[in-house]
């Protein structure tokens, strides 16, 4: 999964740098040859597609810099792990953007030498909020915790040992 979902990010950052030189191209064969029906309808689908490729890149890289998952940030309202005492948006997960784009790069070593890794960390802060009286007592929001990538999703410390 995780091999997958970077392969995705460099297949997305190939299409934001071809379809932009395939727009100049179409550009310049109009500009050196003239008018061609055909070639100024590529030139039109490359420019609209190059905005695609933008947009695309900035969520998925934003996604990264934040370290979250596209569900995590579509369904950030649903999961418990991604509110403070105060109800309010924090990620627990989120180490600063250098540190989050690190995690990104290294995630797949870091998951291999500790599967659990993430869930210790979701563990930590569930902790750190049930010290503090924070959430609903009839469920640890365990239950709403998807698995990050990489992880073998969530143990409680009984089913951990």
């Amino acid at each position: 999964v995780l091999l997958h979902y970077a392969l995705f990010i460099a297949f997305m950052f190939c299409g934001l740098v071809a379809i932009p030189l395939d727009a100049a191209l179409c550009l310049e064969y109009l500009l050196r040859v003239g008018r061609n029906g055909w070639v100024l309808l590529q030139l039109c689908d490359h420019l609209l597609f190059s905005l695609f490729a933008v947009v695309m890149n900035s969520y998925h890289w934003w996604l990264i810099a934040s370290n979250l998952t596209t569900n995590e940030h579509l369904n950030k309202h649903r999961y418990v792990y991604l509110r403070d005492e105060m109800g309010r948006y924090r990620n627990a997960f989120s180490s600063g953007v250098l540190s989050n784009i690190g995690d990104f790069l290294t995630r797949s070593r870091t998951t291999s030498a500790d599967p659990f890794v993430y869930t210790q960390r979701y563990n930590a802060q569930a902790m750190k909020q049930r010290e503090i009286g924070y959430g609903d007592s009839s469920r640890s929001g365990d239950e709403m915790m998807p698995a990050k990538e990489g992880s073998q999703g969530l143990l409680s410390s009984e089913q951990q040992v």
